[in-house]
C-alpha cells in the first residue's frame, strides 16, 4: 500500500485514478487522503477532493457513510477554505456523501455553518455547489438550537445566507409560528432581489412551501410572496424563470385556497384586512376560497390575482 509520501506524490502528478483505487479497498489509504485535507497546500487539496469525489461518486450509502465518518470535519474546514476552487470540490464531495445518509443533529450544525459562512461567495460553482448540497440533505431531527441557528441567519443574515436558512428550514419542516411569517417575507425579498441565483432560490422555497403541512396562517403567503411573484413575471423577460414563477404561483395559490376552506372565519378575518389595506384582488381570493364569492378566479395572464 501506499503511504503518505507516495500518497502526497500521486496526487501531485494528478495520478489520482490509482489513489482513487486504494482508498475503496483500505480505510488506512482513505485516512491518509483525509489528511491530505489538513495540509496548506491548497493545490495538494484540490486533488485530494477529486480523489474522494471519485471513489465515492458510484458507491452505496454504507461506503459514502464511512467517508462521512471518518472525515466530516475536514471535509467541511475545506468547504470554509477562502479559495473558491477548494470550497467548489469540498462541496460536490459534500452533496455526493451526504445521498441517503441522515446527519446527526452535531453533523448538520457543522454543515449548516460552513454553507452560512460561504453563502456570500461570488462564485457561481461555490453557490451551486451549496444549493447541491441542501438537496442532498437528509434531516431526520432538528434541535432548538440549530433551529435558532437558521432563524437568526433567516432575520440577521445577508440574503444569501437568508436563502440558505429559508432552504434548509422549509426542507427539514422544523418551522414554528413564532418563525413562520418572517420565513415567508425573506422569500418573497428574494424573489424580489433582481438577483438571479437568489431568485431561483426563492422560486424553490416557493414551490417546497406548498409541501408543508397547512398548519400556519396563509395571509404572509398572500401578503409577500403572491405579490412578489406578479412582480417576478411582470418584470422577468427569461423564460426559464417565468415557467418555474408561473409553477410556483398556481401551486400556492391552490395551498392558499385549500387553506380558506378549510378556516373560513379566519377567512373572512383576513380578507377584510386586506380590503382595507387596499390589496382588493387578494382579499377576493380569500373570499372565493371561503365561498363567499363565486369560485371563478382567472390567473390566465398572471399579472393580477
Amino acid at each position: 500500500m501506499l503511504g503518505v509520501p507516495e500518497i502526497r506524490e500521486a496526487l501531485k502528478t494528478w495520478d489520482v485514478g490509482r489513489v482513487a483505487g486504494l482508498i475503496v479497498e483500505n480505510e488506512r489509504a482513505l485516512i491518509e487522503v483525509l489528511n491530505v485535507l489538513e495540509s496548506g497546500d491548497d493545490a495538494l487539496k484540490i486533488r485530494a477532493l477529486k480523489v474522494l469525489t471519485d471513489a465515492t461518486r458510484g458507491s452505496n450509502w454504507k461506503e459514502r457513510k464511512r467517508v462521512l465518518q471518518l472525515g466530516l470535519g475536514r471535509i467541511v474546514d475545506a468547504v470554509k477554505s477562502n479559495d473558491g476552487r477548494v470550497s467548489s470540490r469540498a462541496l460536490e464531495l459534500l452533496a455526493i456523501l451526504l445521498k441517503n445518509n441522515p446527519l446527526t443533529d452535531r453533523e448538520l450544525t457543522l454543515v449548516i455553518e460552513a454553507l452560512l459562512r460561504k453563502a456570500p461567495s461570488k462564485s457561481p460553482l461555490v453557490w451551486s455547489g451549496i444549493m447541491d448540497v441542501i438537496g442532498s440533505i437528509k434531516i431526520p431531527y432538528v434541535s432548538r438550537r440549530t433551529t435558532s441557528l437558521l432563524l437568526r441567519a433567516l432575520g440577521e443574515g445577508s440574503d444569501e445566507e437568508a436563502a440558505v436558512a429559508s432552504l434548509i428550514l422549509i426542507r427539514s419542516g422544523a418551522i414554528e409560528r413564532d418563525g413562520w411569517k418572517l420565513l415567508v417575507e425573506r422569500v418573497g425579498d428574494l424573489l424580489t432581489s433582481g438577483s438571479e441565483r437568489l431568485i431561483d432560490a426563492g422560486l424553490n422555497a416557493s414551490v417546497r412551501l406548498t409541501k408543508l403541512p397547512m398548519v400556519f396562517p396563509m395571509d404572509s403567503v398572500i401578503k409577500s410572496v403572491l405579490p412578489a411573484l406578479k412582480r417576478l413575471l411582470s418584470s422577468c423577460s427569461d423564460q426559464f424563470i417565468k415557467v418555474k414563477a408561473i409553477d410556483a404561483f398556481d401551486r400556492l395559490r391552490e395551498m392558499v385556497i385549500r387553506y380558506y376552506r378549510l378556516h373560513p372565519r379566519e377567512a373572512q378575518r383576513v380578507a377584510e384586512e386586506l380590503m382595507n389595506l387596499g390589496l382588493v384582488e387578494e382579499a377576493y381570493l380569500i373570499f372565493s376560497s371561503a365561498g363567499a364569492l363565486p369560485g371563478r378566479f382567472s390567473y390566465g395572464n398572471r399579472t393580477a390575482l
